[in-house]
């Protein structure tokens, strides 16, 4: 069972719909809801989170595959009769949505892929490109962090690898929710950092953040849960997450 929110403003027309994909393995839609809330003023703002993340389901380890996760968006989809949505995937949630605009493509309006790869990068290529923008020290955290996946939540993975996903700092309130992410992430088991191409999630039952306020604005309607039906059966397609 996948869960998610759907935002708007108070009285707007249903005219265009975005569904936002998360970054990850790890993490839920929290951050994107907070990001991406003033998308409501204009469009449907569906953001889910994705299967083995946050409120919905765990699933099983065999089931986290890209495969799965690109038709859990199409069953999202078409259980809010979402027409040719514009769909934006962030980091991992990137590569959900090129494998989904692959497997789905007449369903699709629009795809925006952001702080992504067109494929998984191996643990050396992470590691040259992390090398490139912070010196020796960022490498070799980035090597050790996929090594011991427990150091993915370490000061020196924090200094040296964190701190260049981001080109400024986030507002105080993305960064409590980021903060409640990390909380829970660190009291969890791990897995490999995201680029390097781990796909096991690592958050399990409940959301990793707080549950985002609908007194964000005052001329949105408050977020409502969904619970869409299990995606349709889609054709098999080579290649898996």
């Amino acid at each position: 069972m996948l869960r998610g929110t759907v935002q708007r403003r108070a009285g707007m027309s249903a005219s265009g719909a975005v569904v936002a994909v998360h970054g990850g393995p790890g993490v839920d839609g929290a951050g994107l809801r907070h990001v991406l809330a003033p998308l409501a003023d204009d469009a449907e703002l569906v953001v889910p989170d994705q299967r083995g993340h946050g409120r919905s389901d765990l699933a099983t380890a065999a089931s986290w595959r890209l495969d799965d996760w690109a038709d859990d968006l199409a069953g999202v989809i078409g259980a809010l009769q979402l027409h040719r949505p514009v769909v934006v995937g962030v980091s991992f949630g990137g590569w959900v949505a090129l494998r989904y605009a692959a497997r789905h493509p007449g369903q699709l309006g629009g795809l925006v892929i952001a702080a992504s790869t067109a494929r998984l990068l191996s643990v050396e290529e992470g590691a040259e490109r992390m090398g490139s923008l912070g010196g020796p020290a960022s490498a070799a955290a980035w090597r050790a962090a996929y090594a011991d996946p427990a150091l993915e939540a370490s000061p020196a993975f924090e200094r040296h690898v964190l701190s260049l996903m981001a080109v400024r700092e986030p507002s105080p309130a993305l960064r409590a929710v980021r903060a409640a992410q990390v909380r829970r992430h660190r009291s969890t088991p791990t897995s490999p950092p995201n680029s390097a191409g781990s796909t096991s999630p690592t958050t399990r039952g409940k959301s990793a953040a707080p549950r985002p306020s609908s007194s964000a604005s005052s001329t949105r309607s408050p977020r409502r849960n969904w619970q869409p039906r299990p995606p349709m059966p889609a054709p098999a397609a080579p290649g898996s997450g």
